[in-house]
């Protein structure tokens, strides 16, 4: 199983009980037969120099382990309860995904509705036009990263960021449908649906059909509507501004080297580390990469999209399945692809995503054989990128598990 676009792994802690190293605290309850998890979780978070991280494990819908690691401030005086919020990153695109995949279901929306025939009140600035082909883009394109736009040039969630607000006299920064009205003013780089491209832009798209659909926030309708059928009540889309942390959220390791840098935010003569508005503002991410959450809460909402666990399902069998079903147009990857708003490998039957931005790292996966997996960090070290998301997903992960000696029978989602 390959990972393309390293968009997250998640770690939970518990509250309940606290284990405690010299200098590096494990919190929530031992399990155990599934001590290779604490074993195989400490030694990666110690080699990154990782503040503080969750790691949750179900098997079969049932919530097994559920800790947290070391610190979620940066002074190491707060240890990680299983209860705090993370960024999560672009882990935030499954949820979005099944987000549509619901409207899907519920015939509000189709896979080959026309995004900017439904986004109709967007328009670009004066004197621009529109290249035709925008109006080509189905829904199912921009689930699967096809759309016609490439990254050469930089992503549009953030090169945007004051280019548009600028050019419509807006203030900085610009908000979700400002980027996309100055966006659609530019030639499509490719003609759509034919070339994979990973697309931050495309999702934006998604969460604002979503809204035009529903009459709704995109936070709101994925609260009411999705994350409610599995018992999820505290994700919640995460605010830029260090002075803004939601409570009971953990604090972000940047990149010490290369801080402070200029503030993307409006009239704020400040400097900041990297993950307070040093290069991008979350909250006009919220649909590919603004969510908190955290890792408990991420495997009920993996558990209740698999339809083949007793938990609650947001989704039917079938509308999985179209989730999962090949896209229009494959990566370069023999043995998996992405699909919509998941990379899937069918020989395994496994779903996954990762998260990456300045001072967070996220993982899920939901494997073939019952096993679901979320794990969280408060660090990313952005410029060893590869090594460290293909250290957690081809070492830690498949170590952690083969060192599992037997599950456990018990079920923590009954416990809350």
């Amino acid at each position: 199983m390959k990972v393309r676009n390293y968009t997250a792994i998640i770690f939970i802690f518990s509250i309940c009980c606290h284990t405690y190293s010299q200098d590096f605290p494990i919190s929530g309850d031992e399990v155990a037969s599934m001590k290779s998890f604490d074993e195989g979780v400490t030694a990666f978070m110690k080699k990154w120099s990782v503040p503080g991280g969750q790691v949750a494990v179900c098997k079969d819908g049932r919530l097994v382990y559920s800790r947290g690691f070391g610190y979620g401030d940066l002074n190491g005086k707060e240890p990680v309860t299983t209860t705090n919020l993370f960024r999560i990153a672009s882990v935030s695109k499954s949820i979005t995904g099944v987000a549509i995949m619901k409207l899907i279901e519920e015939k509000k929306l189709s896979l080959d509705d026309k995004a900017f025939l439904i986004l109709d009140d967007l328009t670009p600035l004066p004197g621009k036009k529109v290249d035709p082909r925008l109006y080509d883009i189905t829904i199912r394109m921009l689930l699967e990263h096809v759309a016609g736009w490439t990254i050469e040039a930089g992503d549009r969630q953030v090169k945007f960021l004051r280019i548009a607000a600028d050019a419509f006299g807006l203030p900085r920064p610009a908000d979700q449908k400002t980027i996309i009205r100055y966006a659609i003013g530019d030639t499509l780089d490719l003609p759509p649906g034919t070339k994979y491209v990973y697309s931050n832009f495309g999702y934006n798209i998604l969460g604002r059909v979503i809204e035009k659909v529903t009459g709704k926030t995109y936070e709101k309708y994925v609260q009411e509507d999705i994350l409610k059928i599995a018992g999820i009540t505290d994700m919640k889309i995460a605010k830029t501004r260090l002075t803004q942390r939601h409570i009971n959220e953990v604090m972000y390791k940047g990149l010490p080297e290369m801080e402070p840098v200029w503030s993307v935010l409006d009239n704020e003569e400040l400097q900041v580390a990297y993950p307070y508005g040093g290069d991008y503002f979350i909250e006009v991410m919220d649909s590919h990469g603004g969510w908190l959450s955290n890792a408990e809460d991420l495997v009920r909402f993996v558990t209740s999209v698999d339809t083949k666990t007793k938990r609650p399902h947001i989704l039917k069998e079938e509308t999985v399945e179209l989730m999962l079903a090949e896209p229009l147009v494959k990566s370069q990857n023999p043995d998996d692809y992405y699909a919509k708003g998941w990379d899937y490998e069918p020989k395994t039957d496994s779903w996954w995503h990762a998260g990456a931005l300045y001072g967070t790292s996220s993982f899920i996966f939901r494997f073939g054989n019952g096993v679901s997996i979320a794990l969280v960090f408060n660090y990313l070290p952005m410029m060893q990128l590869g090594e460290y998301f293909g250290e957690m997903k081809n070492k830690l992960v498949p170590e952690a598990l083969k060192g599992v000696t037997s599950w456990p029978e018990f079920d923590k989602f009954s416990d809350n």
